[in-house]
């Protein structure tokens, strides 16, 4: 049997099934070793009633553990180092009998599915290789895509690991939005930067656009540079308003006081609305960039009709929003480049709290993001200050979305993967 995204997303979303997780076990993860029922374990306590489920024996030959563990005390989905010590000893590198361990913790209405290893080398962080599911209203679109992919590549255990891993998450996702900014960049430009022997250079894939491009000629001494630099600019703002739309302060009704109940797919279902898609930039997602730098207080915060009717957006400021030069110019994509990126975002779980186990893209990723942009870029596009858009943050209650930036250094990958975007600025 093959699970689509369907039956994946359709298991996530529900309380713990038993009788459909062994099912799973044998038909997706192809366990061979499955007992009849589970074996409960000894030791484990009435609050922690733990079972032995079966055992993997994965494609490149190392043994996985399979457990269930019901737990009547505590949060599945803020408990990670206590959940894991659970199943520590089967996997000690010294005396464990299994290499890893998959494992499943249920208390009831969430479970968390957690791979557990300590191998030296390959020992998982329990941050970082979890899942908590159960909730009905939630895509986990993350999840889905990994272990779609995981069923394709095969259940081995570096695939398995590579489903559970932040930091291949944070790659992927680097990578292929790189891939759209310069899908963008070459729609308008007619260049792209193509990797050749090891470098990076640039070549001229076909005409530019010359409706859009030609604007810029007539306005900037350097108008490849400066195209280059709007997208840049314009796919920050589009990041930094996933997480704020997954907070739910994004197209909130203007007759609440607090900030509370607005759309989770604001930005994506304002695009599938919108009449003349082409002109997405110009007709909603600037009009969108003034509410969000404009003090609308005294109106309660009131979009304005481009926007929306009768609902609110915050007030932030900072000048990531504000429009600049550059935006003046007329901007219509095809509909497909604009509506690939907002799908592309949709794939992923933007969220600002690190205890959230399916956010693999948490406030550290956009820290790393916008920092590196500001570092590396120096340029108007990226010239508010980290301090500046911590202070704004942290008055409009979004802090932690920020509030390591001014500590916290890019790690090497990426760096490495960011200097992609910006190296032609040096």
């Amino acid at each position: 049997m093959t699970y689509t995204k369907d039956n994946l997303r359709q298991i996530f979303q529900q309380p713990f099934n038993m009788n459909e997780w062994q099912q799973m076990l044998q038909l997706y993860f192809q366990a061979k070793e499955l007992r009849a029922e589970p074996e409960r374990i000894d030791g484990t306590t009435d609050d922690e009633q733990g079972y032995y489920l079966g055992a993997i024996d994965t494609t490149d030959n190392y043994r996985i553990g399979l457990f269930y563990y019901q737990i009547q005390r505590g949060n599945v989905a803020r408990k990670r180092v206590g959940l894991r010590n659970l199943v520590k000893s089967f996997v000690n590198p010294n005396w464990g009998e299994f290499d890893a361990a998959l494992v499943v913790f249920d208390s009831g209405e969430l479970w968390r599915l957690s791979f557990v290893c300590d191998i030296k080398g390959e020992a998982t962080a329990p941050k970082r290789f979890s899942y908590v599911f159960g909730e009905s209203d939630n895509y986990y679109n993350t999840p889905v895509g990994r272990f779609d992919a995981l069923q394709r590549n095969g259940i081995s255990f570096e695939n398995i690991k590579d489903a559970f891993s932040v930091e291949a998450l944070s790659k992927e996702f680097f990578d292929e939005y790189r891939e759209h900014y310069a899908d963008i960049v070459e729609f308008i430009t007619g260049k792209r930067y193509v990797k050749e022997k090891g470098k990076w250079v640039e070549k001229t894939i076909h005409e530019p656009c010359h409706e859009i491009f030609d604007q810029f000629v007539a306005s900037f001494k350097n108008p490849e540079k400066t195209v280059r630099d709007y997208i840049k600019k314009l796919l920050s703002r589009l990041v930094f308003l996933q997480f704020l739309q997954k907070k739910g302060w994004l197209g909130v009704s203007a007759s609440r006081q607090d900030w509370v109940g607005g759309d989770t797919r604001f930005l994506q279902n304002k695009f599938c609305e919108f009449a003349d898609k082409d002109n997405f930039i110009d007709g909603f997602l600037e009009p969108l960039f003034n509410d969000l730098n404009t003090n609308r207080q005294s109106e309660g915060d009131r979009a304005s009709a481009l926007v929306g009717d009768d609902i609110k957006v915050p007030f932030l400021n900072g000048g990531l929003f504000q429009l600049d030069e550059e935006d003046c110019t007329d901007i219509r994509l095809p509909q497909h480049l604009l509506g690939d990126v907002l799908d592309f975002f949709e794939r992923y779980n933007f969220t600002i709290d690190e205890n959230d186990p399916n956010g693999a893209l948490t406030r550290k990723c956009l820290a790393v993001y916008l920092r590196t942009c500001w570092r590396i870029t120096k340029t108007k596009v990226h010239s508010t200050h980290p301090k500046r858009l911590c202070s704004i943050c942290v008055r409009k209650a979004s802090s932690p979305i920020c509030k390591q930036m001014l500590t916290m250094k890019p790690t090497k990958p990426q760096y490495a993967n960011l200097c992609l975007l910006t190296r032609q600025n040096n």
